[in-house]
């Protein structure tokens, strides 16, 4: 890591883990900033991951609109690539990368406070709190961020006015001849489904609808996993990519 950088991540639960069921796509700005970190973890990264892919836009029923080959050109530009890797590999990849005393688990930040000299930040770990003074910090913490609630005060979370289902699943199982390795994205009538597919063999996959097409019955939660794929078949009827991702 970079030696004049003093790195700490304090983490609420008792392990670093999580991501399961998402991808993340690492565009050039974030290689470069990880290169200059360590240019293993980069490395690490491309082996985990795809970049030299296809990205293709389709139809509903899978017909080609057009495609090119987006992280060869990103990479050619800015000098790196755009990779896409499943999120718990970069999460493992990245904390590796970090000794052992720099993560601390089961800690939870409770309030932060800002004065001349820096942050104070007070975490709470096994019943006990402790204080931890920094001239940075960044704060991951979710929709309801005890940091950006110490910045700017209570803010509600703010509805987008679109509902998302994700998954990851072995590629194995999905046949649909549009499938390549690489990804495919297709919107119309207010949905959209987006997939990546060859990630250490897996394919993600993410549906979305707008509310204002549904009459807003995707704001409803299912009351499970069998009714909520029988509403996502129900929304993307007569698209057979998604049908077959899906099912």
């Amino acid at each position: 890591m970079l030696p004049f950088c003093n790195l700490q991540v304090y983490e609420r639960s008792s392990r670093i883990s999580g991501g399961q069921g998402t991808l993340i796509s690492l565009f050039p700005n974030g290689c470069k900033a990880l290169n200059e970190a360590d240019p293993e973890i980069v490395r690490k990264m491309r082996g985990f991951g795809i970049t030299d892919t296809v990205a293709s836009i389709v139809a509903p029923n899978g017909l080609q609109i057009g495609e090119w080959s987006l992280s060869t050109q990103m990479e050619k530009r800015y000098g790196q690539p755009m990779i896409s890797i499943m999120w718990w590999d970069a999460l493992r990849i990245l904390s590796e990368a970090l000794p052992e005393h720099c993560i601390h688990t089961g800690y939870e930040c409770i309030d932060v406070f800002q004065d001349d000299d820096g942050a104070i930040v007070n975490f709470r770990n096994n019943n006990e709190t402790n204080s931890v003074k920094t001239p940075l910090v960044i704060g991951a913490d979710g929709i309801h961020s005890i940091v950006r609630t110490a910045l700017f005060g209570e803010i509600p979370p703010r509805d987008n006015g679109r509902t998302m289902w994700r998954a990851v699943i072995d590629s194995s199982l999905c046949s649909h001849q549009a499938l390549i390795t690489g990804s495919l994205a297709t919107q119309f009538n207010g949905r959209t489904i987006f997939i990546v597919n060859g990630v250490q063999g897996k394919l993600y996959w993410a549906c979305s609808v707008e509310d204002t097409c549904c009459d807003g019955s995707t704001k409803f939660r299912s009351k499970d996993q069998k009714e909520m794929k029988e509403r996502i078949l129900e929304y993307f009827e007569g698209w057979d990519l998604a049908i077959d991702v899906v099912q």
